[in-house]
């Protein structure tokens, strides 16, 4: 099964290969949309940029389908590199929204003629947002997800800068048990996070809701 971040074409190509392989394909589809615009851009001759973590798989993926590629992880990065005149810029879908704005800034004050598209994933923007309006009504935060997600890392981060006391778990085994402390407990999660485990969180939130009275 290809997760959702997708697989360098050289994987798909293996594994497509191979007898008695049954692939289950769960690229999401707006990753699956930058795959294209990646092999569009090396049949159009023009240079493939993607602003995000070069070493993050729905990077590499991307990265894959593409005769030549500059990766951008930086506002430093983004003041020394140097582009052709044809060129393609979309961004990692879980890049950061400021980090992205910043280096789109910098690159089409440098090459006023360039043309980046926004790839941002709606979704995780949505969350950041949603977030921001939560922090006000609540006096800690919960982020639900996976350590290894980028997207729920961002996340915490921005829990973190709210100053109210944040945590990111994997699930309801991992409650800190300062959180009985708390009279409202603002709960997220991130993009990826599965329904169920939200709700098992949320289900042992409230229990600790109901001892505490």
């Amino acid at each position: 099964m290809f997760r959702s971040h997708g697989a360098e074409r050289r994987t798909v190509e293996r594994f497509s290969a191979a007898q008695q392989v049954d692939i289950v394909d769960g690229t999401c589809p707006q990753v699956a949309r930058l795959h294209g615009m990646a092999e569009r851009a090396s049949d159009a001759g023009e240079q493939l940029v993607v602003v995000g973590d070069r070493d993050h798989p729905e990077v590499r993926g991307i990265v894959s389908r593409a005769s030549e590629a500059i990766v951008i992880s930086s506002t430093a990065e983004a003041r020394s590199v140097i582009l052709p005149e044809k060129c393609c810029v979309i961004a990692q879908t879980t890049c950061g929204r400021d980090r992205f704005d910043s280096i789109r800034r910098i690159l089409t004050d440098r090459y006023p003629g360039i043309e980046v598209t926004d790839t941002l994933c709606r979704e995780v923007e949505a969350r950041r947002l949603a977030l921001r309006d939560l922090a006000p009504c609540v006096d800690a935060i919960l982020v639900v997800g996976d350590r290894s997600s980028s997207n729920c890392r961002r996340l915490f981060v921005e829990a973190r800068k709210t100053g109210l006391p944040s945590w990111l778990v994997e699930g309801p085994e991992e409650l800190p048990d300062e959180i009985e402390r708390f009279v409202t407990v603002g709960i997220t999660a991130g993009a990826s996070t599965p329904p169920e485990v939200i709700d098992a969180v949320e289900s042992a939130v409230r229990g600790v809701e109901n001892r505490s009275r």
